[in-house]
């Protein structure tokens, strides 16, 4: 009987160590590569005196994520569908960072196609769980990750392409009127 009952205990230690690794990581995910980059803020050189600050609304947008997964663990999904949501909405990640990693010079220019492709690919994922849970079609749950990761490549390489294009026309209109 106790070894059922130190099993079940495990087992649930684990299932709260996960959510709350995968609240903190969204949470951190969106302050530091959607909110920071946005707002034009280089969280690694922040002084000293604002790094409380920065601590109290990192655990706010944890809360709010946590407020925002209570309605879904009431939904209906399984475990499967929550974790693969996180995993879907997350996946979008790695063109950015893959990029950096592989060309750190040229990331620098790419900073607002990193942040549109994030955010738009993190959108699309979970809509498209949402959608695919509610509606019962797998094949948009099952299709998310491709679908976010496809959408974040596009965006990632084309928003810089048309920054560039709109700056180098207002130069060009800028140096024709002077």
């Amino acid at each position: 009987m106790f070894e059922f009952i130190g099993l079940c205990a495990g087992f649930l230690a684990a299932l709260v160590s996960t959510a709350d690794t995968l609240l903190i990581n969204t949470a951190y995910t969106f302050m530091y590569d959607v909110l920071a980059p946005l707002r034009g803020i280089d969280l690694s050189s922040l002084p000293e005196s604002q790094k409380d600050h920065t601590i109290a609304i990192f655990r706010f947008w944890v809360f709010v994520f946590g407020l925002l997964a209570v309605p879904l663990i009431f939904s209906g999904l399984t475990l499967y569908q929550l974790v693969f949501a996180v995993f879907s909405s997350q996946i979008v990640l790695f063109v950015p960072i893959l990029y950096g990693l592989l060309n750190p010079d040229g990331a620098a220019v790419r900073g607002k196609g990193a942040s549109v492709s994030v955010v738009a690919g993190f959108v699309l994922a979970v809509v498209s769980v949402i959608a695919g849970v509610a509606s019962g079609v797998s094949e948009l749950v099952d299709g998310a990750p491709l679908v976010a990761f496809a959408v974040s490549i596009v965006l990632f390489f084309a928003v810089p392409k048309l920054q560039r294009k709109t700056f180098q026309g207002t130069e060009v209109a800028k140096g024709g009127a002077a």
